[in-house]
């Protein structure tokens, strides 16, 4: 049986991890370590990210980054912020900053280089962020947009969507192109797709990432929700051996028009 506990705790304030999913990963190169491969940090001072969770982004390769270099992370969720800091530890070369990727308040031409991993496709409006991003972003700055297909995590989503109808399930996997509405705003330099299939066999680890998915939003389900997510996901691993996810995503970099 799931143990859920409101707030939701493993160990004191040890908050579920997104990707603990990686686990099961059949791709052993990490998205994070993939997408470190497609950047060069080596020239830039000031980095920006939006929607940066709990920075796991960063925590898989803090011992890359230049010492000179001046991250600042921002999110809507104060709580995947609190559980990015404690993560962190003492470092300062980050600033931790709560804040609406629609609502930035940064100065024009003020970064080198802008993330934004996984945030696009989930914003009603994603043309103004993108035009406070560019805003933001130095005339030969560079912007990553990861974005993931209409298949990554579907079948994780479209079972908890059958349990628990709603739109914030929903729209994980039912959005519009992302690219061309990147390039309103930007040219698109370089795509590159990572591709990754999940072969789980923990229903535990499905569970933490649809927890994680509804609070990073301010979506607080009912633990009846989660328990007969939970029973729904063990019997499909029971029936199949393992559940296979899709896990596959796009690298856009872009530049300023």
């Amino acid at each position: 049986m799931y143990a859920l506990k409101l707030p939701y705790t493993r160990k004191g304030f040890d908050l579920p991890q997104r990707y603990s999913l990686e686990d099961f990963a059949t791709n052993k190169l990490s998205l994070w370590g993939w997408i470190w491969q497609h950047c060069d940090l080596s020239l830039a001072q000031r980095i920006l990210e939006v929607g940066c969770g709990t920075g796991d982004f960063w925590l898989h390769n803090i011992n890359r980054l230049p010492r000179t270099l001046r991250i600042t992370c921002t999110d809507i969720s104060k709580f995947v912020l609190d559980k990015f800091a404690i993560r962190l530890g003492l470092n300062r070369q980050f600033s931790l900053q709560t804040m609406n990727v629609k609502h930035l308040l940064f100065a024009v031409n003020q970064f080198d280089i802008i993330f934004a991993h996984n945030i696009l496709h989930l914003l009603d409006e994603p043309l103004q962020a993108l035009l406070n991003l560019n805003q933001a972003l130095k005339s030969q700055g560079q912007f990553f947009a990861l974005v993931p297909t209409t298949n990554t995590h579907r079948k994780l989503y479209q079972l908890a969507n059958e349990i628990y109808s709603s739109s914030i399930f929903a729209k994980l996997y039912e959005f519009d192109s992302i690219e061309s509405v990147l390039s309103k705003e930007f040219v698109i330099a370089g795509k590159y797709q990572y591709q990754n299939e999940y072969h789980i066999r923990e229903a535990a680890v499905v569970v933490d990432h649809i927890y994680f998915m509804s609070m990073q939003q301010g979506i607080h389900l009912p633990k009846a929700f989660f328990q007969a997510y939970e029973d729904r996901i063990k019997q499909l691993i029971e029936k199949q051996g393992k559940l296979i996810v899709n896990g596959d995503a796009n690298l856009y970099l872009c530049r300023s028009r």
